[in-house]
């Protein structure tokens, strides 16, 4: 069912029939995604033209919190601000044949060849590789140290960029796959993730089974995924 109104307006959204039961007679619900888009879910039964009747009725609210939900376009300026590790430093570029990142108490010191966004993106996107190489490696390495009697194995670990996951594994590979973007989220919830993927390989599913042994390990991990609901998984 194509929505026009939404389609010309050029705002992404899914929709999907809702299995749960209608709250106080509500049938249509909208809500935005992590990834950005507008999520739409209705009641069996919902007509098509009571969906595209609900959207118009609702538009300028959608409107306005789907520019909300749009990243911004960097441009690595000064003044802007870069999120590392769960602070806020403010970006300082500079037009140097030695491109790199340092980090000095508030302030990112950006070093690149030339002033351009993209040249700029480029450097960033190499620091921010390698940051996450060093850091998830040695969260998986703490967390291996604690599930070793039940994982016989070391994991292998991948970094990729995901729009709307931290990360996945695949057990039969002994394989964790984590978002580059968790780099910009606290420690302490890179940790959470880690150790969510580590029991993933020994429990596929989200069973009581899983959630049982990560609580022993994560005490507060409900909290900790509410924590990360705030952060984006597609963050630049």
């Amino acid at each position: 069912m194509p929505i026009t109104l939404l389609k010309n307006l050029g705002i992404d959204y899914v929709l999907k029939p809702s299995k749960a039961k209608p709250k106080r007679g509500l049938r249509i619900a909208v809500s935005f995604l992590r990834n950005g888009k507008l999520s739409i879910r209705y009641s069996p039964g919902i007509k098509q033209e009571e969906i595209d009747a609900f959207i118009a009725k609702n538009i300028e609210w959608i409107k306005a919190n789907y520019q909300k939900q749009l990243k911004p376009v960097r441009q690595f300026a000064k003044g802007e601000t870069y999120l590392f590790l769960g602070e806020k430093y403010t970006v300082l570029p500079y037009i140097s044949k030695h491109e790199t990142v340092l980090i000095n108490g508030r302030e990112m010191h950006l070093y690149a060849k030339s002033d351009l966004p993209s040249a700029k993106q480029k450097v960033v996107e190499a620091w921010k590789t390698k940051q996450g190489e060093m850091v998830f490696q040695e969260l998986l390495y703490q967390g291996f140290q604690r599930l070793q009697k039940h994982l016989p194995k070391y994991p292998n670990l991948q970094i990729k960029d995901y729009k709307s996951r931290w990360g996945c594994c695949y057990p039969q590979k002994n394989l964790i796959i984590l978002n580059r973007a968790l780099i910009h989220v606290p420690m302490d919830l890179i940790y959470y993730v880690v150790m969510h993927e580590l029991v993933h390989l020994l429990y596929p599913n989200h069973s009581a089974e899983f959630h049982n042994m990560l609580a022993t390990l994560v005490p507060d991990e409900r909290a900790k995924k509410r924590s990360l609901a705030k952060y984006r998984p597609d963050y630049q």
